[in-house]
């Protein structure tokens, strides 16, 4: 295989999954290619992390067992996972500077989902817990500079960027 091919099915791979993101999320879907869809994001789930999405102890992950059982996550991220959709409900925080090899898995060295509602409350809300303040001044950061990019649903006449880093590892 010559040095330039390298890599590229992948790439063909991860553009042809987004756009059927992109088609199940608009419905122009058939169920045979949303159901790949479904597939691809039953493996995906195991990598995510997704805040508790209460207000006592947001900066905890819930386990991908409590996640799984709340129908209402898990129906929402099979359907809508890295959607126009997704992201206007909900926020991917963390730190990309730490090295997740060297530290624990908590949601300061992983990308943790948040719901676009609770950090619009918390955001400009003083903790006293480290974590806590750390969220909610990325929460601060981030939600106005991202969060117009998706409007609540999607057409088909709607563009955004989509940009994947390649080998970095799983990013959102």
């Amino acid at each position: 295989m010559p040095q330039f091919e390298v890599g590229q099915q992948e790439l063909i791979d991860v553009h042809f999954y987004t756009y059927l993101i992109d088609m199940v999320s608009m419905g122009k879907a058939p169920n045979a290619l949303t159901q790949i869809v479904h597939n691809v994001n039953s493996v995906l789930v195991q990598f995510i992390h997704f805040s508790t999405q209460h207000r006592n102890n947001y900066d905890k992950i819930m386990s991908l067992d409590q996640f799984m059982s709340a129908k209402k996550y898990k129906n929402f991220f099979a359907e809508n996972f890295l959607s126009a959709e997704w992201f206007s409900n909900y926020i991917g925080l963390g730190f990309s500077e730490i090295n997740p090899k060297e530290k624990d898995i908590n949601s300061l060295t992983q990308t943790v989902f948040y719901d676009i509602d609770l950090m619009r409350s918390q955001a400009h809300r003083q903790e006293f817990a480290f974590e806590k303040e750390c969220i909610n001044q990325m929460a601060r950061s981030n939600l106005r500079r991202f969060t117009p990019m998706f409007d609540d649903r999607q057409n088909a006449s709607q563009k955004y960027d989509v940009a994947i880093k390649i080998g970095h590892g799983y990013t959102y």
